[in-house]
């Protein structure tokens, strides 16, 4: 059963060391706020996959490398 709340509960954890700034003059350290950014897509299916490579291979100027007609790049 603990394992079952460990995969659900803390699945997600991802530590990032806390950024800070340093004075020399007065020695005081100043922990800095943390930016969250955008959330990161999960991909759980090959469709999503696809769709995820190809928008990609489309924002880097790729998209006439694809050989097949079905919009899938490098099968």
């Amino acid at each position: 059963m603990n394992m079952m709340k460990m995969y659900t509960k803390d699945r997600e954890f991802n530590y990032e060391q806390p950024r800070m700034s340093y004075d020399k003059a007065t020695g005081d350290v100043t922990i800095l706020a943390k930016d969250k950014g955008p959330k990161k897509k999960i991909i759980r299916s090959l469709d999503d996959y696809e769709k995820e490579k190809l928008a990609l291979m489309k924002e880097v100027g790729l998209e006439k490398l694809s050989t097949a007609g079905d919009g899938s790049i490098f099968n």
